[in-house]
């Protein structure tokens, strides 16, 4: 069987499952006796072949999915990016969630992350920004939960204005502040 019919029903089985990003590594799973640069080129023929579309460097959305939640690829590959930090949605993606900040952010996030600092385009489905943060996730238990709906931790409106505030945000100055503390009295 040609290496991208046999990635194809292999992802396929995957996708079933819910599974519908992930990137090199995994193809180093499925074909474990590849270098690199092989993997490099079935991901490019299989993305040519319209199998895989790539969402950023190294990172795919095996395109034949049925069920794709397209509004949690960005989570998604966010998750993948730094899967081995401490992460949690923050800033003005939580704030503009909650009608805290005057402006909604389509196709972008951020992120605090323990990992290092970036914006990360993936192309038509938008990008992530990573803010690095030294905290921990026990020092900001009471301020963060897990969100399943992202399978993401994320930040309390209270946090997000502290991180915004912390990280000196340009875009402090579009909180609308009685929103803020109206969130509060009705929580």
């Amino acid at each position: 069987m040609q290496t991208v019919k046999f990635l194809e029903k292999t992802l396929s089985d995957a996708s079933k499952k819910g599974t519908y990003v992930f990137g090199l590594e995994t193809l180093g799973v499925i074909f474990p006796d590849f270098n690199d640069e092989n993997l490099r080129v079935i991901a490019s023929r299989a993305v040519k072949n319209g199998v895989l579309i790539r969402i950023c460097n190294g990172v795919f959305l095996f395109a034949k999915s049925i069920g794709i939640d397209y509004s949690s690829i960005l989570y998604r590959t966010a998750r993948y990016l730094r899967q081995n930090n401490f992460n949690y949605l923050s800033l003005e993606s939580v704030l503009s969630e909650e009608s805290i900040i005057s402006q909604q952010m389509f196709a972008w996030i951020t992120v605090m992350t323990t990992g290092r600092s970036g914006i990360i385009d993936c192309g038509k489905f938008g990008h992530i920004e990573f803010i690095h943060t030294a905290k921990t996730i026990e020092k900001l238990s009471p301020e963060v939960h897990y969100d399943k709906s992202i399978n993401m931790f994320r930040a309390t409106p209270k946090l997000a204005l502290s991180d915004m505030r912390r990280c000196r945000r340009s875009t402090l100055d579009l909180v609308d502040l009685d929103e803020y503390n109206r969130y509060y009295e009705n929580v």
